[in-house]
């Protein structure tokens, strides 16, 4: 009997020292659930959601048949839901889609405020003579900007219920004549219980 409990110790105190040995975190596909539970928007969303825009807006007829390249520039995500998301992860990997992709048919320019800060002063030192430089540039006007917006329907049933439905919309707005050149979303559905927290 005491060699039976002493071994059972043993067993117990082994299992709990391979378990704390065990690695806390392990790689996996991002397209792949990952078994955390969900409720919001997870990578493999931002990641079809960014190849599917991108795709769609470079074989937009109206815009490849315009002499030259059409420059635009991605503005922002407005987010309406009930929850936090990654808008600046979900509009560079729309925007990285289109220059690594695009085939050289759009000519898309940077106008985030760090870049902008970082392009004023460059040019500046250069015009003053404390940097040299190949060439003065006039900075790009763009011909279109690129939006989007989040919303969300929620509801909390009985049971701990609940469904978060997701639309993401974006569109491509002409510069001078306010003409609503493009237009595409992106949704999905989560119904389970006790969402997941996202951060």
């Amino acid at each position: 009997m005491q060699h039976s409990l002493s071994r059972s110790r043993f067993l117990a105190v082994l299992a709990v020292a391979s378990f704390s040995c065990a690695p806390s975190h392990g790689r996996v596909d991002p397209d792949l659930d990952d078994k955390v539970g969900g409720g919001g928007t997870e990578s493999s969303d931002v990641r079809t959601m960014a190849s599917r825009m991108a795709r769609d807006l470079m074989g937009n007829g109206r815009l490849a048949a315009e002499e030259g390249r059409p420059r635009l520039y991605i503005m922002g995500l407005t987010n309406k839901s009930a929850r936090p998301i990654k808008r600046e992860m979900v509009l560079e990997m729309i925007q990285t889609q289109i220059v690594r992709h695009g085939g050289g048919k759009f000519l898309v320019l940077d106008r985030s405020k760090a870049s902008l800060e970082a392009i004023r002063s460059e040019r500046r030192a250069k015009r003053e003579g404390a940097v040299a430089g190949k060439e003065k540039k006039d900075l790009l006007g763009s011909d279109y900007v690129l939006t989007g917006t989040v919303n969300t329907i929620s509801k909390r049933g009985s049971g701990g219920m609940s469904s978060d439905y997701w639309v993401y919309s974006f569109k491509l707005t002409d510069l001078e004549s306010s003409e609503l050149v493009w237009a595409n979303e992106y949704d999905f559905k989560w119904v389970g219980k006790k969402p997941a927290i996202y951060r």
